[in-house]
C-alpha cells in the first residue's frame, strides 16, 4: 500500500512539474539551472583531475632547494633526524638525481647529483617508492638497493620517514627524507612536518 501511494504521489509531482513548463522561457529556464547543476557537481567530484590540469596547463611546480637551507635546518631540529635527503625525481625517464644529503649534520656534497632508478624489477626499495608515490607520505626500513643507501646504512641510518614533492599535487617532482638510527615514536608529527617542508621546497 505504501509504496502503490509513494508511485502515484511521485508521478503527481511529475505532472505537476510538466503542467508547470508552460512555456519557452520556463523550459529554457529550468534547461540552463540543470547545465549549471550538472556542471558544479561535476566540477566538485573531478574537482582534483581539474586542479591538476590547471597547474599543468599554467605553471608546474618546480622543486627548489637553493636559498631553503634554513629550511632544511629547521626540518631536521624539529624531527631530530640524524640524515636528510632530496631527491629530484623524472618519472618519464625513470631516474631520481639526489639532490641534496646531510649525515650527523654534515653535508655530503660529493655524492650529491647522483642518480639513480627509481623503479626496478623485483626490488623491496621499488615497492616503497610506489607506497610513497600512491600516499604522499610514509615511514620505512631502507633497503640498499643504491650506493647512496650503502652510504646511509654505513653510518647505522636505517628508518626513513618520506613526502613526496609537492605533497598535494599528482606533479612528482621529488621527495624528502629524514633518517633516523632507530624508529622514532612520533611519526604522524614527523610526515606531517615533511608535508610543510615539502611544500616550502616546492615554487
Amino acid at each position: 500500500m505504501n509504496n502503490n501511494e509513494n508511485k502515484s504521489e511521485k508521478l503527481s509531482l511529475l505532472i505537476d512539474f510538466i503542467q508547470w513548463l508552460d512555456s519557452w522561457k520556463k523550459v529554457g529556464i529550468f534547461l540552463v539551472l540543470t547545465c549549471f547543476m550538472g556542471a558544479a557537481y561535476f566540477s566538485y567530484y573531478y574537482r582534483d583531475a581539474i586542479f591538476t590540469w590547471v597547474l599543468y596547463i599554467y605553471n608546474e611546480p618546480v622543486l627548489e632547494i637553493e636559498g631553503m637551507e634554513t629550511e632544511i635546518s629547521n626540518l631536521i631540529k624539529d624531527t631530530h633526524a640524524d640524515a636528510i635527503a632530496i631527491w629530484g625525481v623524472e618519472r618519464r625517464d625513470n631516474f631520481r638525481v639526489l639532490r641534496y644529503l646531510s649525515i650527523s649534520g654534515k653535508r655530503k656534497s660529493k655524492i650529491e647529483g647522483r642518480s639513480d632508478l627509481i623503479l626496478r624489477a623485483r626490488s623491496e626499495q621499488s615497492d616503497i617508492i610506489i607506497d610513497l608515490f600512491n600516499n604522499g607520505t610514509g615511514c620505512f626500513y631502507l633497503s640498499p638497493d643504491s650506493d647512496m643507501g650503502d652510504v646511509l646504512l654505513d653510518a647505522g641510518i636505517d628508518y626513513f620517514c618520506a613526502s613526496t614533492t609537492p605533497p598535494d599535487y599528482s606533479f612528482l617532482n621529488g621527495f624528502v627524507m629524514v633518517g633516523f638510527k632507530k624508529p622514532p615514536l612520533n611519526q604522524d608529527y614527523i610526515k606531517q612536518r615533511l608535508r610543510i617542508t615539502s611544500s616550502r621546497l616546492t615554487q
